[in-house]
C-alpha cells in the first residue's frame, strides 16, 4: 500500500509542472539535452494520467518540448510536438481565442520561416495575427506581432539566399581562375602559367 502511494506521488501533475518547469529552465541556460529529458518525463506522466483526454499541462509541455526542439536544431521532431499541442489546445478552447493557442501558432510560424516555407509561413501568420487581435480587443495593435514574425521569415530567407548566392560567386571564382591559369601569353609570345609551373616556350609554326 506504502509502494502504490509513492508511485502515485511520483507520477504526479506536480511532478509533472515541476519536471516542465526544470525542463524550461534548463533550456534558458543552453543545456538543451536535459531539457528534452525533463519535458519528457513530464509529457511521459502526463500521458499516464490524462490519457486520450485533452489537458492543457500536457499542451504546455508539448509546446516545450517543441519549442526546445526547435532552438536545437531538430525541425521535424519540434513539428511533431507543436502540431499536436494545437490540436490539443484546439481540442480545449475550439475556436475561442486564448493565449496557449497564439503561443503555439507563433512557434509554428517561426518554424515555417525557418524552413522557407512561404506557403505554411503565410497561413500561419494570418492566422497567428488573427488571434492576436481577438485575444487584445482592448485597442492594441496586432501589428508588432506580425512585424516580428514577417521580419523573422525574410531574415531567415534572404540569410539562406545570401549563403546560396555566396556559394555559387566562390565555384565561380575558382573556375575563373583555374581557366585563366592553363593560357596566358607574355609579350615574347611564350606561354605561361599562372598556377606556378612556370613558363614554356611556344612551338614555332
Amino acid at each position: 500500500m506504502q509502494l502504490e502511494d509513492e508511485n502515485a506521488e511520483k507520477d504526479s501533475p506536480d511532478r509533472a509542472r515541476t519536471l516542465r518547469e526544470l525542463g524550461v529552465l534548463q533550456m534558458k541556460s543552453g543545456n538543451f539535452h536535459s531539457s528534452v529529458e525533463s519535458l519528457q518525463e513530464a509529457l511521459r506522466i502526463e500521458r499516464e494520467l490524462y490519457g486520450e483526454h485533452p489537458h492543457s499541462d500536457m499542451a504546455r509541455t508539448l509546446y516545450a518540448l517543441g519549442l526546445v526542439l526547435l532552438r536545437s536544431g531538430d525541425s521535424i521532431g519540434a513539428r511533431e510536438h507543436l502540431e499536436e499541442s494545437r490540436k490539443i489546445c484546439r481540442s480545449i478552447h475550439g475556436d475561442t481565442p486564448h493565449p496557449d493557442v497564439q503561443k503555439v501558432l507563433r512557434l509554428l510560424t517561426a518554424l515555417n520561416a525557418r524552413e522557407g516555407n512561404l506557403s505554411r509561413w503565410r497561413d500561419s501568420c494570418k492566422e497567428a495575427v488573427g488571434m492576436h487581435k481577438a485575444i487584445h480587443k482592448d485597442g492594441i495593435s496586432a501589428l508588432p506581432a506580425k512585424w516580428d514574425m514577417m521580419g523573422q521569415f525574410l531574415s531567415d530567407h534572404m540569410l539562406a539566399v545570401k549563403l546560396q548566392f555566396s556559394g555559387v560567386d566562390n565555384f565561380m571564382g575558382s573556375k575563373k581562375g583555374r581557366s585563366r591559369g592553363t593560357s596566358l601569353k607574355t609579350p615574347n609570345g611564350n606561354e605561361s602559367s599562372s598556377d606556378g609551373e612556370g613558363s614554356r616556350q611556344s612551338k614555332p609554326a
